[in-house]
């Protein structure tokens, strides 16, 4: 698998599940089931070094406004949900993370485990019969500059605005 066979798949999940995470995780799984075990490995593969790609505290910064809070688990969670988003979503939000107050509609949406590394392991194992290989793996450094929760409202005033209230929590959107 490549690139663009990666990107390939990713956009005919999202457009068949109609933007449902939960559905599009459930067809990502299946359709990864029809492809080779090499395949899947490579999937796997794209997939973390797009996750490593979008490890910034830029984005972890709007990953925690729009979630009222996000830690390690979560921001892995919520880039995995943005490279379902599509190729050029993905490269746009990394540009400019602020460009999600226009897409994020319920941000429990962005938080769905199994968009990230559960469907190419459960399906490796299902297709092999073994659990997927190691391969050389050095985890990314977080990149960009550090920042202050008290911060966030002037770093990113759409998204704080859109989201900084935590309303969706209470019901009272």
């Amino acid at each position: 698998m490549n690139a663009a066979t990666f990107w390939n798949l990713l956009k005919r999940t999202k457009e068949v599940s109609a933007g449902d995470g939960h559905k599009q995780a459930e067809l990502l799984y299946k359709a990864l089931l029809e492809l080779s075990a090499d395949d899947i490995l490579s999937y796997y593969i794209i997939l973390t070094q797009l996750i490593d790609r979008a490890y910034s505290w830029d984005l972890w910064a709007a990953a925690h406004i729009i979630n009222c809070g996000t830690g390690d688990d979560g921001f892995t969670d919520f880039r995995a949900w943005l490279i379902c988003q599509g190729e050029y979503t993905f490269n746009q939000v990394l540009k400019d993370p602020e460009l999600l107050v226009n897409i994020v509609e319920y941000p429990p949406d962005t938080m769905i485990e199994e968009l990230g590394f559960y469907a190419p392991l459960e399906a490796y194992e299902e297709k092999t019969g073994h659990l997927l290989p190691d391969f050389p793996y050095e985890p990314a450094e977080i990149s960009g500059e550090k920042w202050e929760e008290e911060d966030l409202r002037k770093k990113y005033p759409k998204l704080w605005t859109k989201f900084g209230d935590c309303s969706y929590m209470f019901g009272t959107t």
